[in-house]
C-alpha cells in the first residue's frame, strides 16, 4: 500500500529559507490491491487480514520495503497554479512537482509487545524534528492541537515518553527545565508540588529528585498519587 502525506509541512534550513513539503511513501513491491468482491471474501472470515498478512510476511523473512519521496514547493504565494497548495483536498501534479527520493523504510521485525511498541509510539502531527516545522496548512494547525489530548485519552500518560526525553537533553538543558519548574512550581499550593514530583518520579529518578530537592521535598517520601485524583 502507497502511504502519501495529507498535510503540509514546512523544511527550514540552518539560515531560516523554507520550502514547503509533501510525503509519499512508495512500496518497493509494487502496489497491489483488492477489487471489492476480493475484499468482501477475505473480510468475512479474518478481519485482521491486512494486518495478519504483514505479519506473516515479517516472520517469513520477507521484509516489506518502502521507499520515501518527498514533493516540494517554494513557501511563498502561488498564482500559476489554479489550487492553494495547503488545501489538504489537493494533490500536488506530479509532472509539476516530482518525487524526490530521500530514505527508505524497511519492517524487518514484529512486535513483541503490541501495546507498549506501537499503540505507546501515538506519533502525532505535533512532534516535530529539527529543521522541520509546520506549514499554514489549517487542518495540520488543528490536528496539532487535537492529536496529543486525544492520545493521552487513549494510551495514557506514558505516550510523551517524559522519562527518554528527560535523557537525552543536554545538562544545560536539564538545569534549564529544572529551574523554569521549580520557579512556576513555587508559586503552587504544597500538595499540587508533591502531585508533580510524583509524576516526575514516574519519568526518571534525577528528575524527580532535582525538582523536589528546589522546592524543598523530600522527593523519596512524596506518596503516590491516586488514579482520578483531582487536583
Amino acid at each position: 500500500m502507497r502511504g502519501s502525506g495529507v498535510n503540509t509541512y514546512k523544511w527550514v534550513n540552518s539560515t531560516g529559507e523554507a520550502v514547503l513539503v509533501k510525503y509519499h511513501w512508495i512500496p518497493k513491491q509494487k502496489e497491489r490491491n483488492l477489487t471489492q468482491e476480493e475484499a468482501d471474501a477475505i473480510q468475512a472470515t479474518n478481519f485482521n487480514h491486512a494486518t495478519q498478512d504483514l505479519y506473516d510476511a515479517i516472520e517469513r523473512g520477507e521484509f516489506p520495503e518502502w521507499e520515501l519521496n518527498v514533493q516540494i514547493i517554494s513557501d511563498d504565494e502561488h498564482p500559476e497554479l489554479d489550487f492553494d497548495p495547503l488545501d489538504a483536498t489537493k494533490i500536488w501534479p506530479q509532472e509539476q512537482f516530482p518525487y524526490r527520493p530521500v530514505s527508505k523504510m524497511v519492517l524487518n521485525k514484529n512486535p513483541e509487545n503490541y501495546f507498549a511498541e506501537v499503540e505507546q509510539a501515538a506519533f502525532g502531527t505535533g512532534v516535530l524534528v529539527d529543521g522541520l516545522d509546520f506549514s499554514d496548512d489549517k487542518l495540520l494547525q488543528g490536528r496539532t492541537f487535537s492529536y496529543s489530548d486525544t492520545q493521552r485519552h487513549r494510551v495514557g500518560p506514558n505516550y510523551k515518553q517524559a522519562g527518554e526525553r528527560y535523557r537525552t537533553f543536554e545538562p544545560w538543558e536539564r538545569d534549564d527545565l529544572v529551574s523554569n519548574l521549580v520557579s512556576l512550581l513555587s508559586q503552587c499550593n504544597k500538595d499540587i508540588q508533591e502531585r508533580m514530583v510524583w509524576h516526575f518520579s514516574q519519568a526518571d529518578a534525577d528528575y524527580r529528585k532535582r525538582v523536589g530537592q528546589g522546592l524543598g521535598i523530600d522527593a523519596a517520601a512524596v506518596a503516590p498519587v491516586a488514579v482520578g485524583a483531582n487536583a
